[in-house]
């Protein structure tokens, strides 16, 4: 795989172990005799194919009766011809090449065609030469185009005596092809080929997170009830720093940058890199001290400058989302009063904007269909913390040079506290990076039992793992899971909203799936019901206040103290 898995890439690869996992259960399940097929969700750079490239790796080097194939749909659905001749193509070229070449050669049925005589198998000349009399039609038969090609994976694997991992990128952008009257079904055409095979396990990935749910979630479409779900995210603070210690080794056990990092990059892998690459240039080229202020330079340089990467990617989402919406310039709109202020309703937004409350409702469905926002109690947040900061400044005049005046910077790194922090606290992502972190600080400690909403005194157990938690389905999320001398499953409420018994009874449901003690925490406080069934259930809750004064008796090592 020396060409689509490079060994410089190999080397930057983190974590994902749950993923690998997941990913290699299914496939067992499927060499048993058991079909799966699986999706694979998340944003654009999150790490989807370099998940997929290092499990291929994996596949190819420990499992010979597996054939992988990766096809990624942007490059050929333009037309059914170019999908058909594109699909063909890159099943042979993975049953020849296995990633280690260019696949330049591999769109030509006619030069396949060739090579197949030679290397086969037959079923691939056979498939060939019907592919290439339709192609010489006047008018060839574009359903048969496509029939030729979802069958295709099916026959390879007969013939090779193989199981075949068929993993195709970017699936979303199959929907393209219904533009062609013959092609109106597309999808239904994909699971008609499907639901024929038994050699071919599927797996499904797409950054139009949205899109994607639609074609394989919804209980109307040809896909529904069909798939299992992986939901990729960004790493947490543990990875985050392995990840940059690859990148900039300097940074390595200096906790105050790398906490600094993970706070302004989300976690977000394709964020980390540029940061990383950014402040190695500024220490290494400019002199800049290790020291937290580092990093938020290099975000500030990266994000807002027109010569940054992470400037360039914000402006590719944007332009591309709004592409795909209709409605321009209200889009626009809503975005500027979104960036100035989240959580709006949409009724707040109808006022602002002045028209009619089931016109911002359309235009608020348009946005979350193209993954910019997303919704939560009928309130409105940016699914991208950086996009949202890019988009505050950009909205604003604010483009800066590559090296701006020292008075710019400082003013720009003076907002940049107020505005990021903004939008982490109101996300609730920063709060739940700071919960964890304080968890790890627990190591028997005894504390008054009224700060976990409890009389008398509680020890706190030791934990070996604190992390973030999700089923594979993505359907169960926890901010923090805490594993060792007993499991805590809890839940963060960063809102002004009071928790109710909604939230109460949603976290012992999973707290008993996990056999742990739940604990809420919410910012909000809690409804004098809430309250009540935490008592009854054995529920530990903390507020704002509580949370605050924990945190601070741990700071200070307290061993069986109790604060004033």
């Amino acid at each position: 795989m020396d060409f689509f898995y490079p060994e410089g890439v190999r080397s930057l690869f983190t974590n994902r172990r749950k993923e690998l996992k997941t990913l290699d259960f299914y496939l067992e399940q499927h060499l048993r005799g058991i079909p799966q097929h699986t999706t694979l969700f998340g944003p654009r750079r999150i790490g989807k194919t370099l998940l997929i490239k290092e499990w291929f790796r994996q596949l190819l080097s420990k499992r010979p009766e597996i054939l992988p194939i990766y096809i990624d749909f942007e490059d050929i659905t333009s037309s059914p011809e170019t999908f058909a001749s594109g699909y063909l193509g890159m099943c042979l070229y993975w049953l020849w090449e296995h990633g280690n070449t260019s696949p330049f050669g591999y769109f030509s049925p006619l030069d396949l065609l060739i090579r197949a005589k030679t290397r086969g198998p037959q079923v691939a000349h056979e498939m060939l030469t019907d592919l290439l009399r339709e192609l010489e039609k006047q008018k060839p038969d574009r359903l048969r185009l496509l029939q030729f090609a979802f069958g295709f994976p099916e026959l390879l694997g007969q013939a090779t005596g193989k199981k075949v991992v068929l993993c195709l990128d970017e699936f979303q952008t199959l929907v393209n092809l219904s533009n062609y009257p013959e092609c109106k079904n597309v999808v239904a055409v994909f699971r008609g080929a499907m639901e024929k095979q038994s050699r071919v396990s599927y797996l499904l990935a797409g950054s139009a997170i949205t899109v994607m749910n639609q074609i394989v979630a919804e209980h109307q479409s040809p896909l529904f009830g069909q798939f299992n779900k992986i939901v990729l995210r960004g790493f947490d603070e543990r990875d985050t720093a392995e990840l940059a210690s690859k990148l900039f080794p300097g940074l390595k056990g200096n906790q105050a940058i790398l906490r600094e990092l993970f706070h302004l990059s989300a976690g977000h892998p394709f964020y980390i890199r540029q940061l990383c690459s950014r402040a190695q240039l500024l220490h290494e080229r400019d002199g800049l001290p290790f020291e937290p202020g580092l990093i938020r330079i290099a975000f500030v340089l990266e994000t807002l400058s027109t010569e940054g990467k992470i400037y360039d990617f914000c402006r590719y989402q944007y332009d591309i989302s709004l592409e795909k919406a209709r409605g321009f310039a209200a889009l626009q709109q809503i975005l500027r009063l979104l960036a100035l202020e989240e959580g709006q309703t949409a009724s707040t937004l109808a006022k602002k904007l002045r028209v009619a409350y089931s016109t911002v409702g359309n235009y608020l469905r348009s946005l979350l269909d193209v993954d910019l926002l997303r919704e939560r109690e009928k309130r409105y947040y940016f699914v991208d913390p950086v996009l949202r900061y890019w988009l505050l400044n950009i909205n604003n005049g604010i483009e800066i040079e590559d090296w701006p005046s020292e008075e710019i910077l400082e003013d720009l790194l003076r907002r940049l506290q107020e505005q990021f922090q903004a939008v982490s606290t109101e996300l609730g992502v920063s709060k739940e990076a700071e919960v964890r972190e304080l968890m790890r600080k627990f190591a028997g400690q005894e504390i008054e039992g009224q700060l976990l909403g409890r009389e008398g005194v509680i020890v706190l157990p030791r934990f070996t793992e604190v992390t973030s938690f999700s089923t594979a389905d993505g359907q169960v999320e926890l901010e923090c899971l805490g594993i060792g001398e007993e499991r805590w499953a809890v839940q963060v409420k960063w809102r002004q909203r009071a928790a109710g018994l909604k939230e109460v009874k949603a976290l012992v449901k999973v707290a008993q799936m996990l056999n742990a003690k739940p604990w809420l925490i919410s910012k909000g406080g809690f409804t004098e019901g809430a309250r009540a069934e935490c008592q009854r259930l054995g529920v530990f809750f903390s507020g704002a206040g509580q949370l605050k004064r924990l945190a601070g008796l741990l700071s200070k090592g307290v061993r069986g103290g109790f604060g004033p």
